[in-house]
């Protein structure tokens, strides 16, 4: 999560545009932004076997381990994209999201747009499906949690793609995933190569943005910066708590409806 931020202030900085995708090692659990984790988490969350992390992006929580995950750091300005101005939340959305929905239909998963409806309350990402979400034809259910942060020069969109089960070793943590693990027993008869799906999303994303824009490999400067937000904000039990670490407000705007 440090590393997307890092990533997001070079887009601004430089001008550049940078696509991670990866795995996990182990299951982990990211919040978004403005969720409360008292009123969707259980009790001992906080002290769970399972470490969590909050995003810089909205939404809410996504349970690691068994996704794809994917990350792209853009400037607003000379990207490119048919935007109305920098701060177009809805077109920057919609133009990350096609790339992943075509790398989808690349690995035989049809996915469209939702038609409405709300996001819901609970704790899970995958609960239910808003109006922005990518949802699968096949199953009805949504496909891809998705969220934007979107600065006054750059935009980051984090987003997953479970993609097999991945089991969390802390029982009360694992009921709050229920959306995920329902979306995950019915993948299972359509297994999604993993190591496929990163290269089409990678192959996607140089279409979009052209190949020598985008970088995947971080450099020093960004490392160094991550492991200082690392110090200064994600290591601090009250940004992971409560999101209370006042610089990020500045310039914030809101993802769409339904995100991550």
């Amino acid at each position: 999560m440090a590393l997307d931020e890092a990533l997001l202030e070079t887009a601004g900085h430089k001008g550049v545009v940078s696509v991670r995708v990866y795995t996990w090692r182990a299951p982990c659990v990211t919040i978004g932004r403005f969720q409360s984790v008292r009123r969707t988490m259980p009790p001992g969350a906080l002290r769970s076997c399972v470490p969590m992390a909050r995003r810089i992006t909205g939404g809410r929580a996504i349970l690691h381990g068994g996704d794809v995950t994917l990350s792209v750091a853009m400037p607003t300005r000379g990207s490119g994209l048919a935007l109305r101005d920098a701060r177009d939340v809805q077109g920057i959305y919609a133009a990350l999201v096609a790339p992943i929905a075509r790398s989808l239909a690349s690995q035989g998963a049809e996915v469209i747009r939702g038609k409405g409806g709300s996001a819901g309350d609970g704790g899970d990402c995958f609960d239910s499906a808003g109006a922005c979400d990518l949802v699968e034809l096949r199953t009805g259910l949504k496909r891809v949690g998705a969220a934007l942060h979107v600065a006054p020069e750059a935009a980051l969109l984090q987003a997953s793609i479970p993609c097999r089960p991945c089991p969390c070793p802390d029982p009360e943590l694992a009921a709050v995933f229920r959306g995920t693990e329902q979306l995950v027993g019915a993948l299972e008869s359509s297994h999604m190569d993993e190591d496929s799906l990163c290269r089409s999303l990678f192959e996607a994303f140089g279409e979009l943005f052209g190949p020598c824009t985008v970088s995947a490999e971080p450099g020093f400067d960004e490392l160094e910066r991550a492991a200082e937000l690392v110090r200064t904000r994600y290591a601090r039990p009250e940004w992971t708590a409560e999101g209370r670490l006042a610089p990020l407000d500045a310039g914030l705007v809101a993802a769409p409806a339904g995100g991550a």
